[in-house]
Order: structure tokens, then sequence, then C-alpha cells
């Protein structure tokens, strides 16, 4: 009976089953910040950030970073994940609007320092070397919507670093094998304090890997 209570208790969306234990940071920004994993974590907001009821992706809200006149807002978790030891795993969310300049979409960082990872809306994730003591600039080719979202997820395998945008494979890099540390996850604002604009939807970091080879992006919320 209780490994059927554990298979009802995962739902697949368009065929990727989530396991409960291994949702480490589950965002829906419906109407708060509230983490909707099982860890409940308490998620910290600063600057011009807000919900915004316009046109989520999924259900009633999305996270919507400022522009004019002030672009200064982020959302922030505690320190929730350790990304060291080639730990597999996988992050995911939509994306729309905004000028594709500055910022980023996610970032393990708040200060000049290397770290693991900064995903940049100016078109490059940086990855932190094994040492973290400099960075790979991996070019990535995404093209922005003002209208639709945009899909991304960035999945870690023990071996590479992918970047899938809206379900395609648009870059590679090697995943070094970084000294183990609990990390935060920050969205919006870079590790040089660069904001971005634009909005977000459904943010989910999880404790493997969901996506291998190219596929179609989620049609509804994650859930398990």
């Amino acid at each position: 009976m209780g490994w059927l209570l554990g298979v009802l208790k995962k739902r697949p969306i368009n065929g990727y089953v989530l396991d409960p234990a291994k949702v480490k940071l589950l965002l829906h920004f419906d109407g708060n910040y509230n983490d909707s994993s099982q860890n409940n974590h308490t998620m910290m907001s600063g600057g011009n950030v807000s919900i915004s009821t316009s046109e989520p992706k999924f259900g009633s809200g999305k996270l919507q970073f400022g522009d004019t006149p002030t672009r200064d807002g982020f959302v922030k978790s505690p320190n929730i994940f350790d990304f060291g030891n080639k730990r597999p795993f996988t992050i995911s969310f939509f994306y729309r609007g905004g000028d594709g300049g500055d910022g980023c979409f996610f970032t393990t960082r708040d200060s000049p320092t290397y770290t693991p990872m900064e995903f940049t809306r100016g078109g490059n994730l940086r990855v932190g070397n094994a040492a973290l003591s400099g960075w790979t600039f991996v070019p990535v080719d995404m093209g922005f919507s003002s209208i639709a979202y945009n899909h991304c997820a960035v999945v870690g395998d023990g071996t590479n670093i992918k970047v899938y945008w809206d379900g395609s494979l648009i870059a590679t890099t090697p995943h070094p094998n970084w000294a183990s540390a609990s990390r935060f996850i920050q969205l919006g604002k870079d590790g040089d304090s660069s904001y971005s604009n634009g909005g977000m939807d459904e943010f989910l970091l999880y404790d493997d890997v969901i996506w291998t080879t190219n596929f179609t992006p989620p049609d509804a919320p994650f859930s398990y």
C-alpha cells in the first residue's frame, strides 16, 4: 500500500513525473511569492517587483519586474540547494516581455563574486569553474516575445549543463565539480546589481534531471 500511495502522489505534466521529495522550490506566483514545495521556504522580495494578475502563463498571477521609473526588483530564497559534487538538477521557468538587456533570470550570487551559475538577460549563462575562481561564458541565443511566454530550462546531468529554449537545446557546457555548499536562488537581480524587467511565471528548482532531449514545454502548472 505504501508504494501505491507514493505513486499516486506523483502527477505527470506532458509525461514528466515529479517526485515531491525532489521539488526543492516551486513558485506559482498566484497572489504571493510563496514556495509551493513541501519545504515551504520563506521567500524575500525587494525593490520594484510585484505579483501581477495581468496575463499570467498559468493560474491567477505572475512575477512582474518593474521598469520605469525604477528597475530594482528581485525575489530571493534562503540557502536551499547544494549544487556541489556534480549534483543533477533542473531549473524551469516561463518568461515574457522586457528588453532582453541587463539583469538576469536567476543567479546563485548577490555580490560581485564567482558562483556556480548566473543566467543573464543579455544572452549568457555564466558557469563558475570548479574552484569558483573564474567564469565560463556560454552564449545563449534567445528570442524574447512581448506578448507570448517563452519557456527556459537549465539542466545539469553530472556531465553537462544544457540550456533548452522553448523545448529545443540551444547551449551545452561541461558540468563543473563544485565543492559542497548550500546556495540560494535569486530572481531578477544579478550579482553585479543589474536588474531585469518583464514577467516570470512557474519557477521550478528540481533535484534531478527532467529533460534529456528536446521536449514540449509544460502545458499546465507543475504539481505532484
